[in-house]
């Protein structure tokens, strides 16, 4: 076992390639003279796989901007949809409403309503940080 001795960095309790995490803002470079470390910031660590993380690989990212595909499948029911029966005679003209444009199609007094929403959203990129607590994380190179 290894005992702490700031002058020896044989006693080092971390070998070349571990990883400390600690509250502690000193580095541990000055806790034991003789080493060296380098330090991560903002990364958080993760176990490696083989397949599509290795040990040591970087990656990730603060912010997300999701594309339409990564959206949720999702319908927006305006309660127009579908089939509607109208007098002989009448005939629906199309208009505009807040939510987008209603088009009628004479299918014999039998009249098909498509409705679209209104476009709605910036693209902004949202926050993808898990809850977390920051820590000082140093990497020992020697």
């Amino acid at each position: 076992m290894r005992t702490h001795n700031p002058a020896c960095p044989s006693a080092c309790p971390y070998d070349v390639g571990d990883i400390l995490q600690t509250l502690n803002a000193t580095p541990p470079a000055e806790r034991w003279p003789g080493t060296e470390w380098i330090k991560y910031e903002g990364y958080f660590l993760m176990g490696e796989d083989k397949t599509y993380h290795p040990a040591g690989q970087r990656g990730g990212s603060a912010t997300v901007t999701l594309t339409v595909e990564q959206m949720p499948y999702h319908v927006h029911d305006m309660g127009t949809a579908g089939y509607h029966t109208f007098e002989t005679g009448m005939k629906p003209i199309p208009s505009w409403t807040a939510y987008g444009v209603l088009n009628a199609t004479d299918t014999s007094n039998l009249y098909t309503w498509n409705t679209n929403t209104q476009a709605m959203g910036n693209s902004e990129p949202h926050n993808n940080l898990p809850p977390y607590i920051a820590v000082y994380i140093w990497r020992r190179t020697a």
